[in-house]
């Protein structure tokens, strides 16, 4: 089993990002100058300078940022997961507790509804008919099922594919109430794409990563899943082996260091919506590049990946 050690003390092999400004709780770290997931130094062919990139959504009240370390073109990629949870999936959410809005939806407090009817032009993949309503979100009953993962390969003895569990994360709001306020025979609330929740675990621990390291003391495990490919999640992305929630916060993150066969590695212990009960995700975020009293860190030899559930 690896051994657990603190971060602190570390001697890396290149500088660490600092801290620029820390006003009203926001923290602002250094330029990256390089975009932290594909390592491009322009956004575009159009613009030099690098975007700035939140290790939290700024949705969710992300508060620590990377100043000119995404491009665009990674950007469209966190996109891909980061927009659909957070102008859907959570948008319930994120309205109850006045979370920053911007965009297209800021000015539209409401969210769909399926209402099953044989004469609906909506026809979901079990076959069922129906038609869309929009809801003002203060009537929308928000529950979303998170997963309860078991703890990954890199932290526990391989044992082949572990059980995923779900617990469910909810406000108080009560379907049958906005049944009956709509006259609704019957609703089909929108679920949660499980793949754009292990995405955005994979970024947050990266993008947290790097705040605290630096890009060039870090080789990175999560990139590929952060781009789409879950079939090593397993091995990096999972929970503790027992409850361990701490925080009493809608999010709080820990770095911790694990050692083991002469290297070491990084841990972000991730509590999403952790004053909701929220599970607790230990996500392996990369190798670290340490100066001396640790070898250098270099690519390890994985099993073939396990298929992502």
């Amino acid at each position: 089993m690896p051994k657990v050690t603190g971060v602190a003390g570390i001697f890396l092999k290149g500088p660490a990002p600092t801290v620029v400004r820390n006003l009203n709780g926001i923290r602002v770290y250094s330029p990256v100058r390089k975009c932290i997931y594909c390592r491009a130094t322009t956004y575009s062919p159009q613009r030099d300078k690098l975007g700035k990139e939140h290790v939290i959504p700024l949705a969710l009240d992300g508060q620590i940022i990377l100043r000119e370390a995404s491009c665009q073109a990674c950007e469209k990629v966190i996109n891909e997961f980061e927009g659909p949870l957070l102008r859907s999936t959570f948008r319930p959410l994120r309205f109850l507790l006045k979370l920053p809005t911007r965009g297209k939806n800021a000015s539209r407090p409401v969210k769909p509804v399926f209402v099953p009817d044989e004469n609906g032009d909506i026809v979901l993949p079990s076959g069922q008919r129906g038609r869309l309503i929009d809801i003002p979100l203060m009537d929308y009953p928000f529950s979303v099922e998170l997963p309860v993962l078991p703890p990954c390969f890199m932290l526990s003895e391989p044992q082949g594919e572990k059980q995923v569990k779900w617990q469910t994360l909810s406000i108080p709001s009560n379907v049958e109430l906005m049944k009956t306020k709509y006259n609704f025979r019957t609703v089909v609330i929108e679920g949660m794409d499980n793949t754009h929740f292990i995405r955005l675990l994979a970024k947050i621990a990266h993008a947290y990563a790097v705040a605290i390291v630096g890009l060039e003391n870090l080789f990175p495990y999560l990139i590929d899943i952060i781009r789409g490919d879950l079939r090593r999640t397993s091995w990096f992305i999972g929970g503790p082996d027992y409850d361990t929630r701490q925080a009493n916060a809608l999010w709080a993150m820990r770095p911790t260091c694990i050692a083991f066969e002469g290297k070491l590695h990084l841990v972000v212990r991730i509590e999403l919506f952790a004053s909701f009960k929220a599970p607790v995700y230990h996500v392996v975020a990369g190798g670290l590049h340490s100066a001396h009293g640790v070898p250098a860190h270099g690519p390890l030899e994985w099993p073939e990946p396990h298929p992502s559930k």
